[in-house]
């Protein structure tokens, strides 16, 4: 049975009556000594709740279910799981009250509400300088702010604390001052480094810990970080670090689940927080063995087919890398792309790490042409470091509240800091930083990426190909975009196919008064006739077959090609496969391109039969 269950069953016993979904109220004796009460519940969950007792002869009782449950005798489980507190806040009460705090706890010590970078927040005095906790709980924006120049400090070093361990106490090393300020109100000579948790304290504030300490003949120090993965890691190092230094100290745990921090082992256990802080059981060892699959023969033939994004080019899961040369819309490729899935309700985020201010005319001109909004997207304007492990993993966390189904990274280049990508050390950290990426927000990362100096292959080591499941490489062909298969895993590469760039006037101008436009990529039949002529490969040669020798200027103005250097590459082609030939007074179709010619009406006859005979 859950807690909630055991405290009404004991509650009941004095009349108590449910009214509504979640409340419950009982008149009756309920503390020893008492001959009458008021007594409310509220249930919010089957392990969380909060009680309120009012005495008319006695202090006002109040508090969170698992106190009531202690106070009731009722047997708490092994592991407490414990909500969330990220989530919004209206005001400082009201984050006071979730952390079992009242506002004029956080008052004593200096914090105020104030309004930052237009969101409402927590103004915190430290001793470097001003820190703010905001309490909008905006979905993808910073919890922590602190003022520029801000320099990690101890939180809670103070005279009053010396004078606890001299007194006895052990030193409680936390996470965070609202934790520090907690366990104070019980008694608990905590103290945190601002900043967050990490598995090290800097050489200046191990310095200042060892002078604030050096009065004490034998201080014990207890690590009591939150209960999450990253907070459990951090406590082994400090412990690690700490007994090093020749101080007796140990790593607890809290047993709060993966949400849990000191401020709610107070809140479960007031007033007996500082005994049942000495009554926890060591941490055990964090091993991460989540890159570590064992599996049977049976489970690996229970494994699931190989599932698509975009079926036979970017999988639901893993690593692919998207490449080619400057000017072949690699950004509009995978815009595209990326826009259609959002459209379908899958779950994008785009890294537009280069050129962020040209993502608002793609956009429009997507949503103009297409006449749809996609409703499932959204953007990281600005670089990500994928070779700073520490920022890479911090980004991982930030983004999961998203829940993408593909991360877009564009360019690789502007996201990988100071890395050698030519460096197989280098390449492999961020591969694997992609890789754990994958794995922890189940969804597949796409990595754009240029070609190399000679234009034959990606840029950089070849660890990035080797680890990739599918490779796709974009070609100009004249005046369409080529899209190959270079690579893919278990499977069968796709056909090449190509796409057509189509302009879209996007209907206002900018501040030199020139129209916007941007462009859309749209599915272009490459006709496959013969030795593979494209279709204005096709009309360039037939207009050489009805006037031989025509400029290039002719040649433009007849297919309507505006870039005379399109065609001057369009008839190097012809040249170079032999259907024409360059002759004394200028060029001429072969026999070889005439049979090309023959094959297209050929192919074109059949085509119509066919049509004719459908209709």
């Amino acid at each position: 049975m859950t807690t909630a269950d055991n405290v009404l069953n004991v509650l009941y016993s004095f009349n108590l009556r449910k009214e509504g979904d979640s409340k419950y109220r009982c008149n009756s004796p309920f503390r020893p000594g008492a001959d009458s009460m008021t007594f409310t519940l509220a249930i919010n969950s089957p392990e969380h709740g909060a009680f309120y007792d009012f005495h008319p002869a006695a202090d006002p009782q109040s508090g969170s279910l698992y106190q009531l449950a202690k106070h009731l005798g009722v047997a708490l489980p092994a592991v407490i799981p414990v909500l969330s507190t990220k989530r919004p806040y209206d005001g400082q009460e009201d984050y006071a009250r979730a952390h079992g705090l009242t506002g004029d706890d956080l008052r004593a010590w200096g914090w105020r509400e104030t309004v930052i970078d237009g969101r409402s927040a927590l103004e915190i005095q430290t001793q470097t300088g001003l820190r703010y906790r905001f309490l909008d709980g905006a979905k993808g924006k910073a919890v922590y702010k602190s003022v520029p120049g801000y320099a990690r400090c101890w939180y809670g070093m103070v005279d009053s604390l010396k004078q606890m361990l001299i007194a006895g106490s052990p030193l409680v090393i936390c996470n965070g001052e609202i934790s520090t300020i907690a366990a104070r109100k019980y008694g608990i000579a905590a103290l945190a480094m601002t900043g967050g948790e990490k598995g090290e304290i800097p050489p200046d504030l191990l310095q200042q810990l060892k002078g604030f300490l050096t009065e004490l003949p034998d201080p014990r120090i207890l690590i009591a970080l939150d209960c999450d993965k990253a907070g459990r890691a951090a406590a082994h190092g400090l412990e690690r670090q700490l007994q090093a230094e020749g101080f007796d100290t140990r790593a607890v745990d809290l047993a709060l689940g993966a949400s849990g921090d000191l401020a709610d082992f107070c809140m479960i256990y007031a007033p007996d927080v500082a005994s049942e802080l000495l009554k926890l059981p060591l941490l055990p060892p964090t091993t991460d063995n989540s890159k570590w699959l064992f599996a049977t023969l049976d489970d690996v033939l229970k494994l699931p087919p190989i599932d698509w994004l975009v079926p036979g080019q970017i999988p639901a899961r893993g690593l692919t890398m998207v490449y080619g040369s400057s000017g072949t819309f690699k950004s509009f490729f995978m815009l595209d792309h990326a826009l259609n899935l959002a459209c379908a309700g899958t779950g994008v985020l785009y890294i537009a790490a280069e050129g962020e201010q040209g993502y608002r005319p793609r956009v429009e001109a997507y949503i103009q042409h297409h006449k749809r909004k996609p409703t499932s997207i959204n953007f990281v304007l600005g670089q990500v470091d994928l070779f700073d492990v520490e920022e890479s993993t911090d980004f991982t966390r930030l983004i999961e509240a998203y829940q993408p189904h593909m991360i877009v990274v564009d360019t690789l280049a502007m996201c990988s800091g100071v890395a050698d990508e030519n460096a197989t050390r280098d390449m492999l950290t961020i591969v694997n930083g992609c890789k754990q990426m994958s794995k922890v927000l189940n969804a597949v990362i796409v990595v754009v990426h240029h070609t190399n100096a000679e234009g034959k292959r990606e840029r950089g080591n070849k660890v990035l190909r080797n680890a990739c499941d599918t490779v796709l490489r974009l070609n100009l062909e004249d005046d369409l975009v080529c899209v190959q298969s270079q690579k893919t895993k278990d499977t069968k590469p796709f056909e090449s196919y190509y796409l057509a760039p189509l302009v879209i006037p996007l209907g206002y101008k900018n501040n030199l008064g020139e129209d916007v436009t941007s462009v859309v990529l749209l599915p272009a039949e490459k006709v496959v006739r013969g030795e593979d002529l494209t279709d204005l490969q096709r009309r360039v040669l037939e207009t050489l077959a009805v006037e031989p020798n025509a400029t290039l200027d002719t040649i433009a103005n007849t297919v309507e090609v505006d870039n005379r250097g399109t065609i001057s590459k369009i008839v190097g082609k012809l040249v170079k496969r032999g259907y024409v030939a360059n002759t004394a007074s200028g060029r001429e179709v072969t026999e070889h391109g005439q049979q090309a010619l023959d094959q297209v009406a050929a192919v074109a006859g059949v085509a119509s039969d066919s049509a004719t005979v459908q209709k």
